[in-house]
């Protein structure tokens, strides 16, 4: 029998919508290659505000402001090596775009 390995994959992206694709088309692989146990979870998003000055000179009080959101997901699952191995193709191969990842392991 072989060891269960613990999976947690974190998907960054500025667009949620294109995430929420990516979360989507990741299931639907997950599900095809017969994985039973896996978890979605929706981190918390993260704003950043920047407050810059318009005019270079005398207006003080002439600001724009511009804020960054950074949404988050995570996938978590538990599956043999071998399978765990296929998974981790799929994203060596570029399958999924327009964002960032990073996948950690446990036994």
């Amino acid at each position: 029998m072989q060891k269960q390995i613990t999976c947690n994959i974190q998907l960054t992206g500025f667009n949620n919508t294109i995430l929420l694709q990516a979360v989507e088309q990741i299931k639907s692989e997950l599900k095809e290659k017969k994985f039973t146990q896996f978890k979605i979870y929706s981190l918390p998003k993260k704003v950043k505000r920047f407050t810059v000055l318009s005019s270079p000179h005398v207006h003080k009080k002439a600001r724009e402001q511009f804020e960054l959101k950074i949404h988050k997901h995570q996938l978590t699952f538990v599956n043999n090596k071998s399978e765990i191995k296929e998974m981790l193709n799929f994203f060596k191969q570029g399958c999924v775009k327009d964002f960032g990842y990073s996948i950690s392991l446990k036994k």
